[in-house]
C-alpha cells in the first residue's frame, strides 16, 4: 500500500459552508488492506462514520452521521491523498450530501500527531509514590 492511514488522527483544517465539521472534530481512521474507516465526533456532530476503499490515490468514501440536535446525515466524497513536506498526510474531499439539497464542497483534513502520554509525563518522578 502506498499509503498506511491505519492508527491516524486528522483534524479539519478547512471545509466548504456545507460542511457540518469544525476544527474541535477528530477522526480516527482504521485500515485493513485497501478498507479504511474512521469515526469521528465533536461541534455539531453526536457521532460519525465513514467507510471508504483506498484506491492508489485517493478514497472512495461514504459518511454518515447524527448531529446534536438528532438529524441523520449522508454524503459521498473522493478524498484524495498526497503528503506534505512535513511527512503527514493531507485529505483532500470533494463531497457531496446525499439528501434532497445535494449540498457539495470541499474539505481539508490533516493528520495530527499521536501523542502518546506516559504515567510519568504527567506525574514526574518526584511525586510518583505521592499518598494522593
Amino acid at each position: 500500500m502506498k499509503y498506511d492511514i491505519n492508527n491516524k488522527t486528522f483534524l479539519l483544517l478547512q471545509n466548504s459552508d456545507s460542511g457540518e465539521v469544525d476544527e474541535s472534530t477528530s477522526f480516527y481512521y482504521n485500515q485493513k488492506g485497501n478498507l479504511v474507516t474512521a469515526e469521528y465526533s465533536s461541534g455539531s456532530i453526536e457521532y460519525g462514520k465513514i467507510i471508504a476503499i483506498l484506491k492508489e490515490d485517493h478514497l472512495d468514501m461514504l459518511y454518515q452521521c447524527v448531529t446534536k440536535d438528532s438529524k441523520l446525515k449522508a454524503g459521498q466524497a473522493i478524498a484524495n491523498i498526497s503528503v506534505n513536506q512535513r511527512n503527514k498526510i493531507v485529505l483532500k474531499l470533494n463531497c457531496q450530501w446525499l439528501n434532497e439539497s445535494k449540498e457539495s464542497g470541499t474539505s481539508v483534513y490533516i493528520e495530527q500527531e499521536n501523542l502518546v502520554f506516559s504515567y510519568q509525563m504527567v506525574f514526574p518522578k518526584a511525586y510518583v509514590n505521592f499518598p494522593f
